[in-house]
């Protein structure tokens, strides 16, 4: 794993952290009738809007920072004045104060009003609105001294799907009908608000580990006033759609794997296509347990010893009380199937034990499933056990009925004929005894000692046989000597 992935994956622990403070939702102003500018001796609802109200017995009200005596949760001016021009904001008992929302009083003979609160997709309505009694026409409307709309004779200037861009100055004109020369305008800024907030994505369980159920979770906050707006939820993993726009803000895998560690994104829209995308967040999948090593007691064991098996895993600090299963294979076939003990026994190896030999672990939901390399188990049959001691005999043989046979030859006198003949047949005699040791080979060798072509299975016996034959000829031949040596006398005298 290298660096930027590490960072990416400590960055993303941290802001998914930080989700799990929910930050309290704050109370909004709205104005009834729903304009920011009205005439004097008019009526206007203010009220305070929170997400529990019915948990909120007492409110408290400011106008330009100062407080107000009233603290119901709404109140109402029945005559507006100028003097009630202001910035109005309310607050909670839990302390969370609301933003400030502007109301104008203006005594005059034109206004141009236009919605208190606009946020991003709303359909805008700018009314340029005339002294009840006096009659001003046309109407024409300019933002930013550009005219966006000729005269048509109407009052209204509607402005769909609003977004930040269509934010700005605007300002609507008028002529009074009774006076070519009277022309009356007003002005109005034009703040969009955000709808919902950009997204985040969170993930659950965090750390996310092998073989759990993932969820993603697409975080944004909804504007207190426009609870009613439908959103639609995209995911994405790096540039790679997974799941198309819902209403649900969850998207779940399950399982996963260390494979679905990657970059993961969000995007949120409205129906009228407002639309905001998360930061990537790289979500990094750890192992549930390491993968397993098979050990063994020893590799070569011989015929009748007893041999263990153990398979060797370690749990994520996370999950020390997952349940884990084992199993061992020889050579592919199951010996031993899934139970929770990490050992397999053999009381007395034989030598069809001999094989390659692995484990698999798993857990009891088989979500997660890993197996080890195998390892070669090679068992020792008797004819290795023996092979020491048949050449420690062979050797001690071969030496002592050479060293009888030349002591023999060195203390009798014979014809060169005679002598010739014996040197040949006990040399003769004596050599299989001699080379014996080097023809007495390992079982596992390609090669085959004469012991193990006559009896495989009795290495040991065959070798005392060999030997026996070779002293039963020795002492024949040293009985034919003795009675050519005998009748050599007899002749003599």
């Amino acid at each position: 794993m290298n660096l930027s992935i590490i960072l990416n994956a400590a960055a993303a622990m941290l802001c998914l952290r930080s989700k799990d403070f929910v930050e309290p939702v704050r109370p909004a102003v709205t104005f009834t009738p729903n304009w920011s500018k009205v005439f004097t001796r008019e009526s206007v609802v203010i009220t305070c809007v929170v997400e529990s109200p019915g948990e909120i017995q007492s409110y408290l009200w400011y106008k330009d920072s100062s407080q107000l005596e009233t603290i119901g949760q709404i109140f109402t001016i029945r005559y507006t004045k100028t003097s009630d021009t202001g910035d109005y904001q309310c607050q909670t008992p839990t302390g969370e104060i609301s933003e400030s929302v502007r109301l104008e009083v203006i005594y005059g003979y034109l206004i141009l009003q236009t919605p208190a609160s606009v946020y991003e997709g709303d359909d805008v309505l700018l009314r340029c609105y005339s002294w009840p009694g006096y009659s001003a026409r046309p109407t024409l409307f300019y933002k930013d001294k550009m005219e966006i709309k000729p005269s048509d004779g109407d009052t209204g200037l509607l402005l769909r799907n609003i977004n930040k861009d269509m934010a700005g100055k605007y300002r609507c004109v008028k002529k009074n009908q009774q006076s070519s020369y009277a022309t009356y305008s007003d002005e109005s800024f034009i703040h969009v608000r955000e709808l919902f907030s950009t997204p985040e994505i969170n993930v659950t369980p965090n750390p996310a580990l092998e073989g759990d159920t993932m969820t993603l979770t697409c975080y944004t906050n909804l504007s207190l006033l426009r609870q009613d707006t439908s959103l639609l939820f995209a995911f994405y993993r790096g540039e790679h759609n997974i799941q198309g726009f819902s209403p649900s803000n969850k998207y779940g895998l399950r399982p996963v794997y260390i494979e679905n560690s990657e970059k993961y994104s969000c995007v949120v829209k409205t129906i009228s296509s407002n639309i905001k995308k998360s930061q990537e967040s790289y979500i990094q999948v750890y192992e549930l347990f390491s993968n397993p090593l098979i050990n063994t007691s020893q590799y070569h064991p011989a015929e009748g010893d007893h041999m263990t098996l153990t398979c060797d895993t370690s749990l994520n600090r996370h999950r020390q009380t997952t349940e884990l299963l084992f199993a061992f294979f020889m050579n592919g076939l199951e010996v031993q199937g899934f139970n929770s003990s990490n050992k397999y026994q053999i009381p007395f190896v034989q030598l069809k034990d001999s094989g390659n030999y692995s484990c698999e672990v798993k857990t009891s939901t088989n979500n997660v499933r890993k197996g080890s390399q195998e390892i070669k188990i090679q068992v020792q049959g008797t004819e290795s056990r023996s092979y020491e001691l048949e050449n420690i005999v062979r050797i001690a043989l071969s030496s002592f009925l050479f060293i009888v046979c030349l002591c023999y030859i060195c203390t009798h006198k014979y014809t060169n004929a005679y002598i010739s003949h014996s040197l040949f047949s006990l040399v003769f005699l004596s050599l299989p005894l001699s080379l014996s040791p080097y023809y007495c080979l390992h079982p596992s060798s390609s090669h085959l000692s004469p012991s193990s072509l006559l009896l495989p299975q009795y290495a040991f016996s065959s070798v005392l046989f060999e030997h026996l034959v070779l002293v039963s000829l020795l002492c024949r031949e040293l009985s034919t000597s003795s009675g050519a040596e005998t009748d050599q006398q007899i002749s003599g005298d």
